[in-house]
């Protein structure tokens, strides 16, 4: 009876840990994989508006800036780490919209040349998709729905060397 009882709460216990919300080791190493190839500068192609990205205190850090006339002008602050929920995020902080404050993406698809982070319920952006070709080309999606209808657009962005 005693073996029972023990192989019942050593059961529960298990059950228990895994209802936890925490990233799996494989989602969370693989995620920071695919930064890790995305670190440093990414120029968009034909254009001077840019991304870069790097890694501190366990979280990646990205901005993205527009040169014009040698000034430079932060158009957004975007950061990738294990929200307190346990789910790796994408948050994003535009100036001008959202009254300033982040928003946050839930990581939907991870494999070795491609992220998908979705956040239904924001109004647009609702998904944002990094493609990485090769070492030298990042190809970001920005897709939802505004205004009822189904909009994206893509930017290509070619690494600084």
């Amino acid at each position: 009876m005693r073996k029972l009882i023990l192989m019942i709460i050593l059961s529960l216990s298990q059950i228990m840990l895994w209802a936890q919300p925490h990233p799996t080791r494989t989602e969370w190493d693989g995620l920071k994989a695919f930064f890790t190839k995305i670190e440093g500068n990414w120029q968009a192609e034909n254009s001077t508006s840019f991304e870069s990205w790097n890694f501190t205190n366990d979280q990646f850090s990205g901005a993205g800036y527009q040169i014009r006339e040698n000034d430079t002008l932060y158009t957004e602050k975007l950061r990738v780490f294990n929200h307190p929920n346990g789910k790796p995020v994408y948050e994003a902080t535009v100036a001008d919209q959202n009254d300033g404050l982040p928003v946050i993406f839930e990581l939907t698809l991870l494999n070795r040349h491609k992220v998908v982070f979705e956040n239904p319920a924001h109004d647009f952006p609702n998904r944002i998709t990094y493609d990485l070709e090769g070492s030298d080309l990042l190809i970001v999606t920005v897709s939802g729905k505004n205004n009822d209808k189904t909009n994206s657009f893509t930017i290509r962005f070619k690494k600084i060397k």
